[in-house]
């Protein structure tokens, strides 16, 4: 995955510079470049994060299924049954770490969207978000995370504990069935 990162990095980086080249050649300040070429690279990388974002998704997509599977897999134990159910109802189980996932991808939206926010105001007030000083986010949003409801602990809970159940007749009607095979005389 990081490997990927870095190559999307390095794309990136090729176009920017790419389109950056002609204007630094004639010239231009740092600050006039970028005026200049915004659009244009904004444009030019969009296809590399939709590309981005696609293979992320797949790959968030694999993981959750192969996280299924080897789910499912465990319940075949009773005593993976048990695990995985009492973490359910104690909230550090899967569905807690789904639910705190999709809370913190919604935080790290609306953290983005606040840069960007003061990055533009920064920039229309003094056009110097480039000089190296470090963008003031004193009144940036904060985290708070909100636990699982324990209405959807207790169904995520439903099916390790029905797998308990089967488990617990299933094991009394094959111990009652070798009971009844002992000649009791």
């Amino acid at each position: 995955m990081y490997e990927n990162e870095i190559k999307f990095d390095e794309q990136r980086w090729k176009i920017i510079n790419k389109i950056k080249a002609p204007y630094q050649d004639k010239g231009y300040t740092e600050m006039e470049i970028n005026d200049l070429t915004k659009e244009e690279v904004n444009n030019a990388i969009q296809p590399l994060y939709e590309q981005r974002h696609k293979a992320n998704k797949d790959f968030e997509n694999k993981m959750i299924a192969q996280a299924l599977v080897a789910t499912a897999t465990a319940m075949l134990s009773p005593y993976a049954s048990f695990t995985l159910a009492g973490n359910e109802l104690a909230a550090t189980g899967i569905s807690n770490q789904i639910h705190f996932n999709n809370q913190r991808q919604q935080y790290e939206e609306l953290m983005r969207d606040y840069i960007k926010q003061r990055q533009q105001e920064e920039y229309a007030r003094d056009k110097t978000v480039n000089d190296g000083t470090q963008l003031d986010l004193s009144g940036r949003p904060k985290f708070e995370y909100k636990d699982v409801p324990f209405r959807l602990r207790i169904i995520a809970a439903a099916v390790p504990t029905l797998f308990l159940v089967i488990f617990n007749i299933l094991f009394f009607v094959l111990a009652f069935r070798g009971f009844l095979r002992y000649d009791v005389r």
